[in-house]
């Protein structure tokens, strides 16, 4: 999902099995926060995302998705004070992001897991797309309502990307509206549909009230494409390589 080779908080080995080499995930591994910027006047309610995944072997097993509460406990919610000390800016109100599945969101494990945290109120909790899921969405959405009640800001991640954004939208208290990256790059090149498709979510989360976010910005040709559109917020590898290169304009 992500670009620039920045996607999770897992090292990475490599293990052979029947003569094949396989890429194996071991937790836990050194958290990625990718920039979050402001593309206006208008201050950004985030600073950041947290970059992580479940994924390789992990995924095949069939509890795997049922038992995620495992990372939270074991790394993300540890992690998160340094993560927040070091990255939050005070232009951001000292905000992270962080995704939710929507299995994830349902699981009453990782509600409380995040309900008790003192941290909740400086975090973002960005709700993706999950296919297959739709009978967990009413259980996520009252989980992730309850989460704002105290304290946490809701992003819409991945509006376009499939077919429940708006119903995601609509269920709870969202902040925030992240354009799907691939439909962003889409549009960025010229795809008639695709930028139809991008200013019509602009439109209706700005008119929602929420802060619109174009993630996978690559290039200066693409930024200049998300200002055009009117997204509020920006995010991808040009702003990363960014912090490494200050001299860049």
């Amino acid at each position: 999902m992500y670009i620039g080779g920045i996607d999770s908080l897992f090292s990475t080995g490599a293990a052979y099995f029947g003569g094949k080499q396989l890429a194996v995930r071991f937790w836990p591994g050194r958290p990625i926060v990718e920039p979050i910027v402001a593309l206006g006047d208008t201050p950004p309610l985030v600073s950041g995302e947290i970059l992580y995944r479940h994924q390789g072997l992990w995924r095949r097993f069939p509890f795997a998705e049922r038992n995620r509460y495992l990372a939270w406990q074991r790394g993300l919610i540890k992690a998160l004070p340094t993560l927040l000390e070091r990255h939050a800016s005070s232009a951001g109100q000292g905000r992270l992001a962080i995704n939710l599945s929507t299995l994830e969101a349902a699981d009453p494990r990782v509600c409380d897991a995040l309900k008790n945290s003192e941290l909740l109120p400086r975090l973002v909790i960005e709700w993706t797309e999950t296919p297959n899921a739709h009978e967990a969405i009413d259980s996520a959405s009252k989980h992730l309502s309850l989460l704002s009640e105290q304290g946490a800001l809701l992003s819409i991640d991945d509006a376009g990307s499939g077919v429940d954004w708006m119903l995601r939208a609509r269920l709870v208290p969202a902040s925030i509206a992240k354009i799907d990256g691939i439909l962003f790059q889409q549009a960025a090149s010229g795809d008639a549909t695709a930028d139809a498709f991008c200013r019509t979510i602009t439109q209706s989360a700005h008119e929602l009230g929420m802060q619109v976010v174009a993630e996978w910005i690559e290039d200066d040709p693409q930024l200049r494409y998300a200002i055009d559109l009117g997204a509020d917020l920006g995010q991808g590898w040009l702003f990363q390589q960014n912090r490494f290169n200050p001299d860049r304009t």
